[in-house]
């Protein structure tokens, strides 16, 4: 039970973080004046570092989550800033097999592939899934999230060969877990891609791309738009 309400805490204050980034974009807070998510972050982060000294789990969590706000900017250097202090936090406080230092691990990667380097990203990605093997198994969904990280790794290094496998693996598992859709789509989307250039196979990707959208209708999110598109 304390584990569970520690959780709603943590998630609670990620949200309230993400709405003050919202709030503080609002141009009517700064007289009618173009206010970016990047401004947003730069001058709310510091105040939650402060208010969250004390509490490592939720500092951890919205560290995370600026981590992903400037992954989705495309700063990779100001992303890596933060996702090694929420990496180092959720090990401290929660050990390092937990699914939170798992998490962060594949989005560290995310940010080292962007900044070219690969070697340390598929050394990240490399620790969690050692620590998901160790606690949860290969067959489990998150074992699953875990290769579609290291098939988007690959695929950024233009392996499409390479990729092709570790995306069948992923999806293999995730037949088994339906509630995991998201995943489940990123997968279809990435066999896709690696089959269009790894292969050329394009009957397949096409076949993928629409397997995707039907699985995308099922979750709300930009990627239906995107594969959408796509097919």
């Amino acid at each position: 039970i304390a584990r569970a309400e520690r959780e709603r805490d943590t998630a609670r204050m990620v949200s309230e973080f993400q709405s003050s980034l919202i709030a503080e974009a609002d141009p009517a807070r700064h007289g009618g004046r173009e206010f970016t998510m990047l401004e947003a972050l730069e001058f709310v982060l510091p105040r939650w570092e402060v208010r969250l000294a004390r509490d490592p789990p939720a500092l951890a969590a919205v560290l995370d989550a600026a981590g992903g706000v400037n992954i989705a900017l495309g700063r990779a250097a100001a992303a890596e800033s933060h996702l090694p202090r929420a990496l180092e936090l959720r090990e401290q406080s929660e050990g390092g097999a937990s699914l939170t230092v798992v998490s962060t691990l594949c989005s560290l990667a995310r940010c080292l592939a962007m900044a070219h380097r690969f070697g340390d990203a598929h050394g990240a990605l490399d620790r969690a899934a050692s620590a998901v093997r160790a606690d949860h198994g290969e067959e489990s969904p998150q074992f699953a999230t875990v290769l579609v990280a290291k098939g988007r790794l690959l695929e950024d290094q233009y392996r499409w060969v390479l990729a092709v496998p570790v995306f069948e693996q992923a999806l293999l598992i995730l037949a088994q877990h339906p509630e995991f859709v998201e995943a489940r789509v990123e997968a279809q989307i990435g066999l896709a891609s690696a089959c269009r250039w790894g292969h050329r196979r394009l009957s397949e990707a096409r076949q993928l791309l629409r397997a995707a959208l039907a699985s995308a209708s099922e979750w709300q999110g930009s990627t239906g738009t995107w594969v959408q598109t796509a097919v």
